[in-house]
């Protein structure tokens, strides 16, 4: 802020696809846009998730000779509904962003078969997921307490999605080992 002289936090979201690059700068068929975008999808899913931002002006495409944009749009829509994809507007991210920055973590107990972490949330939020490398390659089980959430463990890691969370709520994640 130039007239108070002080800085202004600002969160940046950079495009990573526009109708109008393929116009004007990138011309392709409409296949070959969306055997792109599906590789785009694909890419960020095989590297553990991220976020992929489309610009999309859906109520001046056919008017402006953007033949054909209008159904990609709805097809883009759907391949990401069918990936289960979480989709949402630039300030509902920004929102989800600075809400997960207040998540803290309060204390760290360890034990020989026992790892229990509690958190405290600052602000409300919804669909927050922690990746947790798996630890062990014998069986081990986590549980959450204080909130409900979901955990779903695969051969490379452990899932814990919270549905939802209240501002200033308190939860654990507890790890136990089991014959370690």
């Amino acid at each position: 802020d130039t007239e108070k002289d002080e800085e202004v936090p600002v969160w940046e979201l950079n495009t990573n696809v526009m109708y109008q690059t393929y116009d004007k700068y990138d011309p392709k068929n409409i296949g070959q846009i969306k055997e792109e975008i599906n590789q785009l999808f694909d890419q960020v899913e095989s590297n553990g998730g991220g976020l992929v931002t489309l610009l999309w002006h859906t109520n001046v495409l056919e008017e402006f000779g953007f033949v054909g944009f209008l159904k990609l749009y709805a097809d883009v829509l759907d391949e990401l509904k069918k990936k289960k994809t979480f989709v949402s507007t630039g300030e509902n991210i920004v929102g989800f962003w600075k809400a997960r920055k207040e998540v803290r973590l309060q204390e760290v107990k360890a034990e020989k078969n026992l790892w229990q972490w509690e958190f405290q949330t600052g602000s409300s939020m919804e669909g927050l997921t922690f990746v947790m490398s798996r630890p062990y390659e014998g069986k081990f089980r986590i549980k959450v307490e204080g909130v409900k959430a979901s955990v779903e463990i695969n051969q490379s890691q452990a899932l814990i999605t919270f549905p939802r969370l209240e501002q200033n709520q308190n939860f654990k994640i507890i790890l136990t080992s089991e014959g370690a």
